[in-house]
């Protein structure tokens, strides 16, 4: 419930989950310097820069490159979150099971 009594709004619960879904992925980087940082660390990071605002447009290539599974589930709710706020996400993935996962609309280029 909201600090009113009301319950939240759909926006409201979609900015929240994406705090939360946010701190899971970046809050252990706030001390690491860049280049002592893994792939999936660095991705992270370059994630969490992009998402700073919160852009109304999402351009990510192979967001799940270096993340473990644990990682690649906050980065689904983020996702989610996302265009739950009514954004767009461009997203270039291999990763078949995670567009089944995000329930993106697919464009197949250079078969």
């Amino acid at each position: 419930m909201a600090p009113s009594g009301r319950s939240r709004q759909p926006a409201e619960r979609s900015n929240a989950s994406q705090r939360a879904a946010m701190r899971w992925l970046i809050d252990e980087l706030r001390e690491v310097a860049i280049e002592r940082m893994s792939l999936g660390q660095r991705r992270r990071a370059c994630l969490g820069a992009a998402l700073l605002g919160p852009p109304a447009l999402l351009v990510l290539d192979e967001p799940d490159n270096g993340l473990d599974a644990r990682r690649l589930d906050a980065l689904v709710a983020l996702l989610r979150a996302h265009a739950a706020a009514g954004r767009t996400c461009l997203l270039a993935s291999h990763d078949a099971a995670l567009l089944d996962q995000l329930s993106a609309r697919v464009v197949r280029l250079g078969e």
